[in-house]
């Protein structure tokens, strides 16, 4: 099981793909947990998808490889995330496909974060949306 935010957004983001982009796949680079989450949603809706990850973190790649099936096919390159990440790129550039960025993504972080609708009495402000930070990434938000 993936114990974790990740699989939320990465679920809120197949939930929004158009059936074009779930014929072409989907693409992932990371480190953490957001491979996990992409490869257990591809299993769960029937996706294909190409999951690009540093050789370094052992647990990671044994998670996403149980999650994975005949639906997700591991590619492991280097150990430094730079060399997944340009690799999912030149990828999804050649070959087509979807990438689905673990936190850079509007539906990735609507589904790893809340989002509370305010009404306060006086002010312009009305929704926040954030994408909590990992040991890999900084906080992002949006206002509205």
């Amino acid at each position: 099981m993936v114990r974790t935010y990740n699989i939320r957004g990465a679920h809120n983001k197949m939930a929004s793909i158009s059936a074009e982009d779930i014929a072409k796949g989907v693409v992932c680079a990371s480190a953490g947990n957001h491979p996990q989450g992409v490869t257990y949603a591809c299993r769960k809706k029937g996706i294909k998808g190409n999951i690009f990850i540093p050789t370094t973190p052992a647990q990671k790649i044994k998670q996403v490889k149980i999650f994975r099936k005949e639906w997700v096919e591991v590619i492991l390159i280097n150990d430094m995330y730079n060399y997944s990440f340009n690799a999912a790129q030149i990828y999804v550039k050649e070959l087509c496909g979807l990438f689905v960025h673990p936190f850079d993504d509007l539906q990735v972080m609507e589904g790893q974060g809340k989002k509370k609708n305010s009404q306060p009495s006086s002010s312009v402000l009305n929704n926040i949306l954030c994408s909590l930070p990992t040991s890999t990434t900084s906080p992002t938000c949006l206002s509205s």
